[in-house]
């Protein structure tokens, strides 16, 4: 409802990436390549690498997905997916300033990204929708997919994004 506008209740998985979506793709002179990070040590850390073709084409292409190490030992991981795919920002979850500031520091180009969830929702169902590609190796976000749903109010109507598990 929120993509093409109908009046109808949302259910069940917000996302169903469709099997032939889910390749790798040879690694190519790619037109930008950036990251998105989600900061964790007992949840997750997340690190998905987009890599856009010149034909506009989207595609996670790597990854890192670590539970239990500190950003010190995550550094030189996040240095290596940089200097591998040319990678020119990290977007990363706001709600760490200092851990911003250390990447920074270490020479990683990592920004602060908006953390609306909605916008976030519809950004990766339209990235779905045309054609995204999820590399097979990236296990940690195909993982976590299928359980974002969307959680049911007292009416029934099913509206606000929940991550199951979490």
């Amino acid at each position: 409802r929120y993509i093409e506008g109908e009046w109808t209740a949302a259910e069940g998985q917000i996302w169903q990436l469709p099997d032939d979506q889910i390749r790798h793709i040879q690694q190519q002179h790619w037109r930008q390549v950036i990251a998105g990070i989600d900061w964790g040590y007992q949840h997750p850390f997340a690190c998905e690498v987009i890599a856009e073709t010149g034909m506009g084409r989207r595609h996670v292409v790597a990854e890192v997905y670590v539970r239990g190490r500190t950003l010190k030992d995550i550094i030189p991981d996040l240095q290596r997916l940089r200097q591998e795919f040319g990678i020119t920002a990290f977007y990363a979850d706001p709600s760490e300033p200092a851990y911003i500031d250390e990447c920074q520091q270490a020479g990683l180009p990592v920004v602060a990204a908006q953390n609306d969830v909605l916008p976030g929702i519809t950004a990766v169902t339209q990235e779905i929708a045309a054609g995204l590609t999820v590399d097979p190796s990236c296990t940690g976000l195909l993982g976590e997919l299928p359980g974002y749903v969307w959680a049911q109010d007292r009416n029934g109507i099913k509206v606000q994004p929940q991550k199951i598990g979490a």
